[in-house]
This record gives structure tokens, C-alpha cells and sequence, in this order.
């Protein structure tokens, strides 16, 4: 079933010119999402989506073929484990019309005859529609789609020293060359990372990828553009490693989340917000972060060197000097970011005028809040060595926020996964998650949870 007209017009594929939306190029290639139509393909991923929007008319109408596309499903040797229905429309489209869509699940690895089985499907799905309910438009598709194998990826961080780094570095000048030249105004960012497929429990390594992305939406000959940057890696990744490359939609635009202390190449990340509370009752607002980050100080006397950094190892800072010292100065971004922010604001200016005004406020906010004494100070920190009753090692920082930085105390998102022991509890608000007392968190990004 085509899509609408107006979605037609924006993102369906020219054959003749062989010119798409980046998001349609990408779906059209993905074997495992097929719909029916020579010239059709699948919303592209990510998606708005209604699980509870569908109509009962869809619902209603495929139990009443459910026969009939089982004989194509059997004929075309296809097995399918369940079906569901979604009422879905592509994110960033304009469009606020949702699509009833039938996705019949198989685990099949064989894909070759889905389309012929989407046709035959979609049209039993049309001519049941035209008669039962010939005045009203209902635009229904059907989707056959294998989740295990449809196109996720994951990207993490290369560990410098190691083959797959040399490998990648081999081809920095030459890949970022080439797609500034083939991507035009459309490049928005390229990333050096180890992609690896996200299937549960896959066994695949991690492999050293040249990722490029260009502005969501944007239009060209992205089959063309992708053989060009795909020649122009063949002639640079060399030796035992094997260097890959990935064409995709997105962004990566600066958002300013880094912390350091004035004057330090160390960076950091804010960490929960929170009221801190000292034993004369006053309140104060600011932000968690680890030690490291607060005690990476600027050396400016031999006074401030290699003993100061040993006191606050050992006993944190503000914990139990008898002299006051000036608490260090923590800007938003870190020093090590500033200037790469502020160059990369100056290049999406020229490349996306229509955002050119908030981008110059952006760097006039970031000039501002320097001058003003940085987004805040180090109150206190833990120290390497100090461990508490448990002998579990603290690292911890408290910045208090500079009072005219007062509104931009964040707000705390906890995650919604019910993975280890995170509790949830129904509320009219909606899902709310929450730990017992006396509970912590034990290992980074596991969303595990031991009772202390």
C-alpha cells in the first residue's frame, strides 16, 4: 500500500534518478524489513509508533483472511511466530497521520520470497478493505520483518594502542576528505568507533567502523555517495585489520555536558543533582562528579604542586585542611572542550544557516558563563583513599552552583528497566522506579543493585 502522497513526495525513491531521503535509502537496503511495492519500503527506523491506536477494523479485517495469507505464507515456504499490529508514522515527517501496519515476525534467514508474499498479502489485505468498507480510506500496510536480523548496531569506544586504533587512524585524513567532498552541506559529523550487531547474545567481535552521518532528511544519490566513500577506504585500510564504514542519518551536536576545573586538560560529567545540606543547616544546590575531575586544579605555585595533589589524594578537598584555600573554579564545558565546541558551533552555522542565530547565542551563553566566575566550585571532594565503615572506596565530588547559575539546577532520570532488583510502583504519574534504603549501586551501567 504506497504510502501517503505528501510522504510520497518527500521520501519516496526516484528510480529514475536514483535520488532518496537518506532514511529511505538506509531501509530500502535492509532485507529483513520488507513491505509490499516494487518501489515501497519499510518506515524507516526510528519510528512514532501506537500500539493501542490500531483500529479494531484492522484487527478485525486480517482475522477475517487469516486463511488466506496463511495459504501464501505456507506456498512461499515462510513461518511466522506472531503477528502485531502498530499504528506508526516517520519521526521528523510533517505528517501526524498514522498507519495501521500488520508486522508478521519470522526468524527466517531466507528472505528471497517476501516481497512476492507481501504483494500477494497486501493485495488480499486491499481487496478485503475495498469490500467491506468502500467509501472509507483505510490505508493499511502489512510488514514482514525478521528482529533478530534487521540492521542495530552498537558503537564503543576504541582502546588507544591496539590494532583496530592504528587501523583507524590510518584512514582519519583520507575518509574525512572524502565525505566532506561527496556529502557536500548535507555531513554532519564522522566518528571513528567498534560497531558490533545488538542482537541479544551475539558472538560477533566488535569491528574498527568509520561512521558518517549526514542531516537527517537530507536528499541525494546516497547509493553513488556510498560507492565513492567505500573506494576511497579500499585505498587506505590496509594490513590484518579490516576496516568497515557506515553511511547514516544523524547528528551529533554539541550540548555542552562537560565539566573541569579552570585551567585543567582533565574533563568530566555531571552526576546527579542534589541539595547539600552542611552542619549549620545552610542549603546548598549543586551536582555530584568524581574526585579526579575536582582535583585536577591548575598548578600556580610550587605550594600548589605535587604536595597539594597528594593532600587531596589522601584526604579530599575542604575535608580537613586548617587553612582555607580558594576553591577551584569548575566551567561548563571543560576547558579541554571549549575551543573544539566553539569551532564545531561556527561550523554547523555555515553549514545549517536556518540555526545560525541560536547557535551565536549558544557562544555568547558559553562567554558569559566564564566570565561570570564558571558555572560553579568545588565545596568538597572524597579523595582517592578514603572508604567508608565497609571499607568500600569513596570517590566523590560535590560543585556547588554560583548563585546566578541557581536556575540551572537539572532534574534526576532514573532508569526505567526492571533489570536486578530495581523496584517500580504505579502511581497516577506513571511507572516510578526506586530502590529500597540501604541500597546502592554497585556496577556502572548494569542497573544492579546490592542491600547494604
Amino acid at each position: 500500500m504506497p504510502v501517503s502522497e505528501n510522504n510520497a513526495q518527500q521520501c519516496k525513491i526516484s528510480i529514475q534518478l536514483s535520488v532518496s531521503t537518506i532514511e529511505f535509502y538506509l531501509a530500502s537496503k535492509d532485507p529483513y524489513r520488507v513491505v509490499a511495492g516494487q518501489d515501497e519500503y519499510p518506515t524507516p527506523w526510528p519510528y512514532n509508533r501506537n500500539c493501542y491506536g490500531v483500529s479494531k477494523y484492522t484487527r478485525d479485517m486480517f482475522h477475517r483472511i487469516e486463511s488466506a495469507y496463511g495459504a501464501v505464507l505456507v506456498r512461499h515456504g515462510i513461518t511466522v511466530l506472531c503477528i502485531y499490529f502498530e499504528s506508526i508514522v516517520p519521526i521528523n515527517s510533517g505528517s501526524e497521520v498514522y498507519i495501521d501496519t500488520i508486522v508478521l515476525i519470522s526468524h527466517d534467514e531466507d528472505s528471497s520470497n517476501w516481497h512476492l508474499a507481501a504483494d500477494e498479502i497486501q493485495a488480499l489485505v486491499d481487496e478485503e478493505v475495498l469490500r467491506t468498507q468502500p467509501k472509507e480510506e483505510n490505508r493499511i500496510r502489512i510488514e514482514l520483518r525478521n528482529p533478530t536480523k534487521w540492521y542495530r548496531g552498537r558503537s564503543s569506544a576504541v582502546s588507544p594502542g591496539t590494532e583496530e586504533h592504528y587501523a583507524l587512524l590510518s584512514t582519519v585524513e583520507t575518509m574525512k576528505s572524502k565525505a566532506e567532498e561527496a556529502c557536500l552541506e548535507h555531513l554532519t559529523n564522522i566518528t571513528w568507533v567498534l560497531r558490533c550487531p545488538l542482537i541479544p547474545y551475539c558472538a560477533k567481535p566488535s569491528v574498527p567502523t568509520v561512521m558518517i552521518a549526514v542531516k537527517p532528511g537530507s536528499k541525494g544519490q546516497w547509493g553513488q555517495i556510498e560507492e565513492q566513500l567505500r573506494l576511497a577506504l579500499c585505498t587506505v585500510s590496509e594490513g590484518d585489520v579490516d576496516v568497515k564504514f557506515e553511511l547514516v542519518a544523524g547528528a551529533l551536536l554539541p550540548n555542552l555536558t562537560s565539566i573541569g576545573v579552570r585551567g585543567s586538560r582533565e574533563a568530566g560529567s555531571i552526576g546527579p543533582w542534589v541539595h547539600f545540606h552542611d552542619q549549620n543547616g545552610e542549603k546548598f544546590k549543586g551536582f555530584l562528579t568524581a574526585h579526579h575531575v575536582a582535583a585536577a586544579h591548575r598548578v600556580v605555585s610550587p605550594a600548589d604542586g605535587p604536595p597539594l595533589k597528594r593532600l587531596y589524594a589522601e584526604i579530599g578537598i575542604n575535608r580537613k585542611e586548617k587553612k582555607a584555600r580558594k576553591p577551584p573554579i569548575v566551567d561548563y564545558p571543560a576547558p579541554l572542550d571549549t575551543a573544539q565546541t566553539k569551532e564545531r558551533y561556527e561550523t554547523y552555522a555555515k553549514r545549517f544557516p536556518d540555526n545560525a542565530a541560536k547557535d551565536s547565542e549558544d557562544l555568547k551563553n558559553m562567554d558569559d558563563l566564564y566570565d561570570s566566575g564558571g558555572l560553579g566550585t568545588v565545596l568538597e571532594s572524597s579523595g582517592y583513599y578514603r572508604k567508608n565503615k565497609e571499607g568500600r572506596r569513596m570517590d566523590w565530588a560535590f560543585i556547588r552552583l554560583n548563585v546566578q547559575n541557581q536556575h540551572m539546577f537539572g532534574e534526576n532520570t532514573t532508569a526505567t528497566g526492571p533489570n536486578g532488583t530495581l523496584c517500580h510502583t504505579y502511581t497516577q504519574s506513571g511507572l516510578i522506579p526506586y530502590i529500597y534504603s540501604g541500597e546502592r549501586i554497585t556496577e556502572m551501567g548494569s542497573q544492579r543493585w546490592d542491600r547494604g
